[in-house]
């Protein structure tokens, strides 16, 4: 197997991996793409004026690529026949040909034809797109589906799948298609979690915040979580890819140590890149935004946003941060609210459990103001009631017959009752 892996930036031929004899991987920018005016950087960790970047940076940004169940990992080298140890080499399979973002990997003797390959389609059933989902919920490892032909990788811990959505349907992308939608059909250990998501990343873009758009969807019987991909456009007909890298990538930090107790990102270390990665005054929009979405968690007891699930767009210098994504309450799953834990500190704690008000020392910590930041969290507080009580009505989901809404509601109306009097 060749120690070359060539690394394709909105179908250009941006920089080679290269690994050497001891195992450990390099990138290595093309001369001809690092002096393009406006080329787009692999990533904000590894600019265009570096020519080349370590293993240290290279390889979790490519471990930031692919799912983090390890049974997942260990299927797909046994099906390609490669190590699931190596994320060089698992990217260099056909599912490297579709990743996050506008990056593809490919081997050096296949770029032409990937670069020139025509795009695709290949009609499903609602059928069987269905039996998709229900193998996803029977067994969450089973990520490329009995019958994979396609190729794609998608980050994190939670089954999914993506597919491309015509006017007809869905579809599986061949040659050089971009899928366009994920569908994720919830999780086995947490009841109607797909409804939970839709909830409450849908009441939180009732009341202004940045999400991506998602829909619940009963395909087949079983019903899931579309969520449109943000970092996909349609131009004349044809399915655009966007550069993007969750925060994780974009500091150099492994997944494995995503939650900031386990030596992942802050809050002020997120702060710190947005105001280094981003021109000033996105900047500005940006920290207000990941502002919005620790006080959206907080509200709702969401204790997984950890650096994984806050991304940003990379469009030739352009930086921008990107929609929220993967937002969730724990709150319907666990009486005992005092022993959750938040993925990232706000005021010195961990806890769940509201026994202060955190906002004035997360301010000083992030430099902003504290009227700002306690403001923009009681106008939340105020409607957060309502703009759950509003999506909970939809057809999509009062035609599911779930328990979860009223119950995620109660503890929502209740907790945001002790989070405004704290704020007072």
């Amino acid at each position: 197997m060749s120690d070359a892996l060539s690394v394709i930036l909105n179908n250009q031929i941006a920089g080679t991996i290269i690994r050497s004899s001891n195992s450990t991987i390099r990138f290595e920018y093309e001369e001809d793409y690092r002096n393009q005016s406006n080329s787009t950087p692999l990533s904000v960790a590894m600019p265009t004026s570096i020519k080349t970047h370590p293993h240290s940076v290279i390889s979790p940004w490519l471990w930031g690529l692919l799912p983090e169940n390890q049974i997942v990992l260990d299927r797909w080298a046994r099906k390609f026949q490669v190590s699931s140890s190596s994320p060089f080499e698992l990217l260099k399979t056909p599912i490297g040909e579709d990743c996050p973002g506008a990056v593809r990997f490919v081997s050096p003797d296949r770029v032409k034809s990937i670069v020139n390959a025509p795009s695709e389609l290949l009609p499903l059933s609602d059928e069987e797109v269905g039996k998709r989902l229900r193998d996803l919920l029977k067994d969450s490892a089973t990520w490329l589906g009995e019958s994979y032909t396609g190729r794609f990788s998608l980050a994190g811990a939670q089954a999914k799948t993506a597919l491309v959505r015509t006017e007809n349907g869905w579809a599986l992308p061949v040659g050089s298609m971009a899928t366009t939608h994920i569908l994720k059909p919830g999780i086995s250990d947490y009841h109607d979690h797909e409804i939970n998501e839709y909830l409450c990343l849908n009441a939180a873009r009732l009341l202004g915040l940045r999400t991506a758009k998602t829909s619940l969807e009963c395909i087949s019987g079983v019903a899931s979580v579309v969520s449109d991909r943000y970092d996909r456009y349609v131009e004349d007909g044809i399915v655009k890819r966007i550069h993007q890298e969750d925060l994780c990538q974009a500091l150099g930090i492994i997944p494995a140590k995503k939650y900031q107790n386990e030596g992942g990102p802050s809050p002020l270390d997120i702060v710190k890149l947005l105001r280094r990665a981003l021109a000033p005054t996105a900047a500005e929009v940006a920290i207000l935004n990941f502002v919005d979405a620790l006080i959206w968690n907080w509200f709702i007891g969401g204790t997984d946003a950890h650096a994984k699930n806050y991304s940003i767009l990379i469009l030739g210098q352009e930086v921008r941060f990107a929609p929220l994504y993967d937002v969730a309450s724990a709150l319907p799953y666990d009486d005992h609210e005092k022993k959750l834990r938040f993925a990232m500190k706000l005021g010195g704690s961990y806890g769940v459990w509201i026994d202060r008000n955190p906002w004035p020392s997360v301010a000083k910590e992030l430099d902003l103001g504290n009227d700002l930041i306690v403001s923009r969290a009681q106008e939340i507080g105020d409607r957060i009631t309502n703009s759950f009580e509003e999506v909970s009505r939809r057809s999509e989901v009062a035609d599911l017959a779930s328990t979860l809404p009223s119950r995620l509601l109660e503890k929502i109306n209740e907790r945001s009752k002790r989070c405004m009097t704290i704020l007072k």
